[in-house]
């Protein structure tokens, strides 16, 4: 057959569904993740907390085993297992350990892309913009998963089968409390890490903003405190409202010497953060780029 007879035809056969696509980049983009052997050693150090964490509960509800060391119930009683461990759990796995290895996997998401225009490629096949985006932030998902709400869930049974009693009904508001609240966290980091490595090709300058983000909102929240005599600044502290939030979650209660903000101005605001990012990531993850 002559090669002028032979017209373009469109391919017909089955497509891949939508999830499998998405779960190509996010499998590719776990794969160079964990090449990285420093990346391995620290988030194999990421459970070493959770670990004495399960080694305390025990220890608390079997306190025969302590006997040998001088260890008394009345030394453990301070810390007793209740909305106050798992919040200090949730602030030590999710607000240090997630934080930081976000800032480690995060910028290095979509910035190659970007800087390589790779974009085009991607998007000239059967692949959407959302898809891209979860593909890449499913990569952020299971990782702080792995090191925020599956091991709190753990512990949380852990404690309720050597407690026995009533303490699982009296404390039945901690589990959904740990599971939202890391998903809060992890929606928090996954959409800024994406938004700023989209926005800055450049990794080391995009982990830095990450960082500025995160533990420069303090100060800032603190001077507009001081400055105009408020107490709503801490809107800018994105590690306060979090922890806010995750305070109302589980029933506690925690203190502030600096003033204090409802719930739910804590969820409006990181609704907003989100919200921004998202606007931020459709405005910057284009097929092409025009460059003036």
């Amino acid at each position: 057959m002559a090669v002028y007879e032979r017209a373009y035809r469109a391919y017909a056969g089955p497509l891949t569904p939508g999830r499998a696509r998405r779960r190509v980049i996010t499998r590719y983009a776990l794969a160079d993740l964990f090449a990285n052997k420093k990346f391995v050693a620290w988030f194999v150090a990421c459970f070493a907390f959770p670990v004495g964490c399960a080694f305390y509960i025990y220890a608390v509800n079997n306190l025969d085993i302590l006997e040998p060391l001088g260890v008394s119930a009345t030394g453990l009683g301070t810390f007793s297992i209740g909305p106050k461990f798992f919040l200090n759990f949730l602030y030590i796995q999710g607000l240090i350990f997630a934080f930081l290895t976000t800032l480690f996997a995060g910028p290095g998401l979509i910035s190659p892309d970007l800087r390589n225009n790779a974009l085009p490629l991607y998007f000239s096949r059967p692949l959407t913009r959302t898809e891209y985006l979860l593909g890449k932030g499913s990569v952020l998902a299971l990782v702080l998963s792995a090191m925020t709400w599956i091991p709190g869930l753990i512990l949380w049974v852990f404690q309720a089968v050597l407690a026995g009693g009533r303490w699982w009904s009296d404390n039945l508001r901690l589990a959904p409390g740990i599971f939202f609240g890391s998903w809060l966290l992890i929606a928090v980091l996954a959409l800024l890490a994406l938004s700023v490595s989209a926005l800055v090709k450049w990794k080391p300058l995009a982990g830095a903003l990450i960082f500025a983000i995160f533990v420069g909102g303090k100060p800032f929240s603190l001077a507009i405190n001081g400055i105009l005599d408020t107490g709503w600044g801490l809107i800018f502290d994105i590690n306060y409202l979090v922890q806010t939030a995750w305070t109302w979650m589980m029933g506690a209660r925690i203190t502030s010497e600096v003033g204090e903000l409802p719930p739910w101005a804590s969820f409006v605001v990181l609704g907003a953060v989100c919200a921004g990012c998202l606007v931020l990531l459709r405005r910057r993850v284009e097929a092409y780029e025009v460059v003036r």
